[in-house]
């Protein structure tokens, strides 16, 4: 089952669980849990503490796909789409509840995706969303292809200035926050099956030009710079919940091709 919900300018808010298949990804070998001597405290990173050129892999994240489209700069971790493909990085730490904040400035174009995705890596894939569509960075704007939406203003330009995002996922609920302020809640239904698995936090930009209905189609060369789109993130952070599977996932193995994406039951495309 997927559900969809919308968060203004334009944001993504969405759910899911066991949708084994919204997405494949390609990949010699799979994650592997390693046995972890966490301590049950919050992890986090603040890019503006970080010099120019120091590798996002060295602080607690490992590349899902294009991680060569990631550097820190200028006191951010910047993502880069190109015509070759668009990154997603992942946090190493995974937690089964706890609250992730973000501060970011999105990527801007029609076609152009900014995610920020919670995802288990259990072939059978629990999903949290907060997606920022490019095409209209002002605006709330309604997918016609969701069953549920949700419009909200973020209070300005997405892609002009940073503003603070947060997810809490409980074993009873999942809060979405915008600067601070909550926005969205979901409880669970005990007649339908809600999220159980533990999370990590992907991090992604991503050409959905495939999806031009919804995110509309990028023009590289009119509105890329130098061909490329870029977003901004300023800090990102989990706060356990509870000390249950608080752990760090490595990878066996990078990807060999790109995700699949295919969409889901209410044609909008699930996280990349």
């Amino acid at each position: 089952m997927f559900r969809l919900l919308t968060l203004a300018a334009l944001v993504t808010l969405a759910f899911a669980q066991d949708h084994q298949d919204d997405v494949t990804t390609t990949t010699t070998g799979s994650p592997t849990q390693t046995t972890s001597s966490l301590a049950c405290t919050p992890w986090a990173v603040d890019f503006t503490k970080q010099a120019d050129g120091t590798s996002p892999f060295s602080l607690g994240f490992y590349d899902s796909w294009c991680g060569k489209n990631t550097y820190i700069k200028g006191g951010n971790l910047v993502l880069q789409l190109d015509t070759e493909c668009g990154p997603n990085i992942a946090s190493a730490i995974q937690f089964q509840q706890g609250r992730v904040d973000v501060t970011l400035e999105t990527g801007w174009s029609a076609g152009v995706v900014t995610a920020c995705s919670l995802l288990s890596t259990d072939p059978l894939k629990d999903e949290i969303d907060l997606e920022w569509v490019g095409q209209d960075m002002v605006h709330g704007q309604r997918d016609p292809r969701a069953s549920q939406a949700v419009l909200l203003d973020i209070g300005g330009d997405s892609s002009a200035q940073m503003h603070s995002y947060a997810i809490e996922y409980r074993s009873d609920s999942i809060t979405w926050f915008v600067n601070g302020k909550s926005v969205r809640t979901v409880t669970k239904d005990p007649s339908d099956p809600f999220l159980d698995q533990p999370l990590q936090v992907h991090l992604g930009l991503w050409d959905a030009s495939a999806y031009p209905d919804w995110a509309g189609t990028i023009n590289y060369s009119k509105y890329s710079v130098n061909g490329t789109f870029l977003a901004h993130v300023q800090s990102v952070g989990i706060t356990p919940f509870v000390c249950d599977n608080y752990t760090t996932v490595v990878p066996s193995a990078t990807p060999t091709a790109s995700p699949l994406v295919t969409a889901t039951a209410t044609g909008v495309p699930p996280a990349r």
